[in-house]
């Protein structure tokens, strides 16, 4: 087979597996949400959107799919004769494409969850300006995928020592990352105050120019960490 052809098979086939995971996240988060506003009189919680809902569970997904990448699927793909550079670039860009799916079905149905409450109005309280802060929402939920990864592949590759300080590190960037986005306590989140990003109460928000780059750029770093690490990766044949 055409190695490219190889390449865009195996990020076919991990994309539709993870989408099929990915079904049963959303079903569940629908039914959580449609059960708080049923069953519920917390002003709070009936004022969080879908949005809000999906970000944090969406992200430890993609926290586990991650750690997954590795024990699940390297050893399965090389077994089968692909490469470990094809593996990479599959994990990669299947995480990317599964991320995005994610994304788009979250904001689909937050809009139309807003419809059906509001009585018809599409507009979400937080107004288009807010829905800006979407792709934070992506950029979240694909760094905690590439963290996953680097945690699975260093316990994979080095050991258990090792694999636990690259959870401390993953939880110093999550520190990191949230005293820049202005998350306070809530780690796992990059939405404060109903998506109005704040560092803290004393400073204005912050600016997705200046957020989403350097989710970007943590991003490429992972990915480049994972390439060095799977380049010559042995694997352990069970």
């Amino acid at each position: 087979m055409n190695p490219t052809h190889r390449t865009g098979a195996i990020i076919k086939d991990l994309t539709l597996t993870q989408l099929s995971w990915a079904s049963y996240l959303l079903f569940g988060v629908i039914l959580f949400f449609w059960g708080v506003r049923l069953f519920t009189s917390d002003p709070e919680m009936l004022n969080r959107t879908f949005l809000d809902f999906i970000v944090q569970p969406g992200s430890v997904f993609m926290l586990i799919l991650g750690l997954l990448s590795v024990s699940g699927f390297l050893t399965f793909l090389v077994k089968q004769g692909v490469t470990r550079r094809t593996y990479y670039t599959g994990v990669a860009v299947s995480g990317l494409l599964l991320t995005l799916a994610l994304t788009a079905a979250g904001l689909l149905l937050h809009l139309l969850f807003r419809s059906l409450i509001n009585g018809g109005e599409w507009l979400p309280p937080m107004g288009y300006e807010g829905l800006a802060a979407v792709p934070a929402i992506f950029a979240q939920m694909y760094l905690f995928y590439l963290m996953g990864w680097a945690i699975g592949g260093t316990f994979y590759r080095f050991g258990v020592v090792p694999g636990l300080v690259s959870i401390a590190c993953s939880l110093a960037l999550l520190m990191g990352l949230s005293y820049l986005i202005g998350t306070g306590n809530d780690l796992p989140s990059l939405l404060a105050d109903r998506l109005d990003i704040r560092v803290s109460s004393d400073q204005g928000p912050v600016p997705l120019s200046i957020s989403l780059p350097s989710l970007a750029l943590v991003a490429v770093l992972l990915l480049a960490l994972m390439r060095l690490m799977t380049r010559r990766i042995r694997i352990k044949i069970k």
